[in-house]
């Protein structure tokens, strides 16, 4: 699995290389940067109540496909690495003396093919609003830790478990100019095919906010006052 991750990054890295090395470099490479928030759909025998994640995003894309500078067709990932936090089935937190927040890692490695329109869609696109829709595969590297109460013992523990989810991926959202920068707002779903045990998870839905590098915030040729 790792290898097709790593694979994948490389061919997207290679085709923003090559098209930043072109004259239509503009048209063809995209860039952003922001955050995202994450949560889970928990199943009814998953032993923690919730999940949630969040983290730093960068988002590089390459179209492949530029029908106007307003229309393209992308190949686009989403890289986020941040922490991921999960309840108990009460929906604690923390740890029952209250010191330990139960805290881990979390990845999220989307691979997507995107349709872009309108402003944002290349860096030479300039509308005042933008749209885009995508689907690929996508993996969700976490860990859920939770605390539990050991019936046997009378003592509280931990039952700590990394996650390897993965399934289909879907994404939408939207661009706009803000002033002199320009931001986007994108939703995604991820369907899980390896839910875990200590954190069952039907899906994982995600929504985050992105800085558009480069790209044009008024029409071509004027001039900010």
């Amino acid at each position: 699995m790792y290898k097709r991750i790593i694979a994948a990054l490389f061919a997207l890295f290679l085709c923003s290389t090559q098209a930043f090395s072109q004259d239509n470099g503009r048209q063809m490479f995209s860039q952003a940067a922001g955050v995202t928030f994450f949560g889970g759909v928990m199943q009814d025998s998953s032993l923690a109540g919730h999940y949630y994640g969040y983290g730093l995003t960068y988002s590089p894309r390459f179209n492949f496909a530029v029908f106007s500078p307003t229309s393209s067709l992308s190949l686009a990932t989403h890289v986020t690495l941040g922490l991921s936090l999960s309840t108990n089935q009460d929906g604690e937190f923390v740890s029952n003396d209250g010191t330990d927040i139960q805290i881990g890692y979390m990845a999220d490695l989307p691979l997507l093919v995107e349709y872009n329109f309108g402003a944002a869609a290349t860096r030479d696109a300039f509308k005042r609003w933008g749209f885009f829709v995508g689907a690929g595969y996508g993996w969700h590297l976490t860990q859920s830790k939770i605390e539990v109460y050991d019936y046997n013992s009378g003592d509280y523990g931990y039952l700590k478990e990394n996650i390897q989810a993965h399934g289909p991926v879907f994404d939408a959202g939207f661009r706009f100019p803000a002033g002199p920068a320009s931001l986007g707002v994108r939703f995604q779903y991820q369907s899980v095919s390896n839910p875990g045990y200590v954190a069952r998870m039907d899906g994982i839905f995600s929504c985050g906010v992105e800085y558009n590098f480069g790209a044009r915030t008024r029409p071509k040729g004027t001039r900010r006052h």
